[in-house]
């Protein structure tokens, strides 16, 4: 706490052992505006002089404008950020299979932000349905030699994985998101792999958990 010497013009700012380190020409309490009378009152957090009684009260009405701030900062983000995802449906459309075609791959400079985008998109889509094409052959041997099928399994694995993590980047290209927004919502997934990983008592359980991760690094393209 910093406590401060009144008198008729100036408060002058004293540290614990008495000496001046400063002065400021307030002379109304920022949380009452009343002028200070009394000879000690107290610097706030944001640095605004007020009466020592009316500190607590102070700092407490600090916190909540700065809780206010904080939620209209984030509800103005909120609506930037639906504008900017409806602004990308209107280009991209929301099927991201329709997108990923080669009819649209001609679409833009190289360079642009769309053919890198569809690049993108284009391989999220390709694992997806190498991801059904996989699965259906395991569905195909499952029904005509089962044990056959489970000794060849990791295939399965690795393409159900592919299915769950590429299947969510079709939904949140559906939603309107950017490339990037999709990288770092995959990168979350990544990081939480690494911290818990799987140590569950079955085993196939830790394999589907180990694939999952492995496509969400494969689908970010990131070395990592």
């Amino acid at each position: 706490m910093t406590y401060l010497n009144i008198n008729a013009t100036t408060e002058e700012v004293l540290n614990k052992d008495g000496y001046v380190l400063g002065n400021f020409k307030q002379h109304h309490c920022y949380h009452c505006d009343e002028t200070f009378r009394a000879r000690k009152s107290a610097a706030a957090d944001d640095g605004n002089v007020v009466h020592r009684r009316c500190l607590d009260g102070y700092a407490e009405a600090l916190r909540e404008a700065r809780r206010i701030a904080t939620r209209i900062s984030d509800e103005a983000k909120m609506v930037a950020q639906r504008a900017r995802h409806e602004s990308t449906i209107e280009q991209r459309g929301t099927d991201m299979a329709a997108f990923a075609s080669f009819d649209n791959r001609a679409a833009g400079d190289p360079d642009s932000d769309l053919r890198k985008d569809w690049n993108f998109f284009h391989a999220a889509n390709r694992a997806l349905e190498r991801a059904d094409e996989t699965l259906a052959k395991f569905a195909a041997r499952l029904t005509s030699d089962p044990s056959h099928a489970f000794e060849w399994g990791m295939d399965a694995i690795a393409a159900s994985a592919d299915k769950k993590v590429f299947g969510q980047i079709a939904y949140y290209f559906e939603r309107g998101l950017s490339v990037e927004e999709i990288k770092d919502l995959t990168d979350k997934e990544v990081y939480r792999g690494a911290r818990s990983p799987a140590r569950s008592t079955s085993p196939i359980s830790n394999l589907m958990e180990q694939e999952i991760v492995s496509a969400h690094v494969r689908a970010t393209g990131r070395p990592y």
